[in-house]
């Protein structure tokens, strides 16, 4: 069970339903990371789906921090 209050890093709608359905306490917070130019970018360097992923995780993470 956590009891900290976390930032979600993303506005999808989606994504905090599931989230308040589970009944966990956080603050949504739009990531300030352009997702679309870090994906083209990434894309064109051949990465991974896995670690595209766990890239664009800390580039929003990092946004939301400032």
């Amino acid at each position: 069970m956590f009891f900290n209050k976390f930032i979600l890093a993303s506005k999808s709608k989606s994504r905090a339903l599931m989230l308040k359905n589970i009944n966990l306490s956080f603050s949504q917070i739009k990531p300030t990371c352009n997702e679309k130019k870090i994906k083209e970018q990434k894309a064109k360097q051949g990465i991974s789906p896995e670690k595209l992923s766990l890239f664009l995780a800390k580039e929003k993470a990092k946004s939301v921090s400032k």
